[in-house]
């Protein structure tokens, strides 16, 4: 089972990664393979039914509720003073989102929503002719979008969300994942930088981004996750970091699309481009 959040996200960076990862893991012969297209909250959601009537309208209102936007305040907080304002959110949060479940009881209908499923989180990426994944995998709608999941990790650990992965082997995460999951569910984590910890001068919101980047990674890590790194310097900051998680810290190099490929120029070409930047400022002689 894999986590698509970051395929809601742009074209390149971990949303282009994890669109390849899911192409490539969907060739493999496995007993069952999942994508979990994660939605921003569900206020409710309607149980699938028995109908075929039922189950379709369960899944336009999973659609409906996909949202790729930022999570806002809700507007009865929105015009208090921050500090207040994020007090009252963590309760909020609480209060409605503490202890639910992730059940996986409603699946998407590649068939049905195929359309959907491919242009929402692949086609930024992906060629058409891996438009037949849709067809080797299965697809839930998940309650808890990217917002959420960074605002949730911010609460308590007793709250944290757990999803109910029992029959699954697997859970892999392109970064740190804010579930909990069942036992015999080996949790393995693609890790691509520590920037909100060792660089928090470089992201934005850096209080937000820092919490639960640490929250999350350090419970990751104490729940036993594998961690497979992009880069050996990743690997160095994370074992900086956690020193006693070296057998299960690993490097695999990004993965490269079938599609990039080198734009050879001439020689001729490049030395004009050369002559013409020229500067004594520059020039050593």
């Amino acid at each position: 089972m894999m986590d698509l959040r970051p395929c809601y996200e742009n074209y390149a960076g971990m949303a282009q990664e994890t669109r390849l990862l899911f192409a490539m893991f969907s060739r493999f012969r496995l007993d069952r393979f999942a994508g979990l297209a994660s939605g921003v909250r569900f206020t409710s959601r309607r149980r699938a039914g028995t109908t075929p009537f039922d189950r379709v309208l369960a899944q336009t209102e999973a659609v409906i509720s996909q949202d790729t936007q930022r999570l806002a305040w809700p507007a009865a907080l929105s015009h208090l003073p921050r500090p207040l304002r994020g007090m009252l959110f963590k309760l909020y949060l609480v209060l409605s989102e503490g202890r639910r479940v992730e059940r996986l009881d409603l699946q998407l209908d590649s068939t049905d929503f195929g359309d959907f499923l491919w242009t929402t989180l692949f086609d930024k990426t992906l060629p058409p002719s891996d438009r037949a994944l849709l067809q080797r995998a299965l697809f839930y709608p998940t309650e808890m979008g990217h917002e959420y999941a960074r605002s949730l990790g911010m609460l308590p650990r007793l709250v944290q969300r757990r999803i109910l992965s029992e029959g699954w082997d697997v859970f892999f995460s392109a970064n740190v994942t804010p579930y909990r999951f069942a036992p015999g569910t080996a949790s393995m984590v693609r890790y691509y930088d520590a920037l909100p910890l060792l660089s928090p001068h470089t992201i934005g919101g850096p209080w937000m981004h820092a919490g639960s980047h640490a929250r999350l990674l350090s419970r990751n890590m104490a729940d036993g996750s594998s961690f497979y790194c992009d880069s050996e310097p990743v690997r160095d900051d994370l074992l900086r970091l956690f020193p006693a998680a070296e057998a299960r810290v690993h490097t695999i190099p990004v993965i490269v699309s079938d599609s990039l490929y080198p734009d050879p120029k001439p020689d001729r070409e490049l030395r004009s481009i050369l002559l013409r930047r020229r500067s004594t400022v520059t020039s050593t002689g």
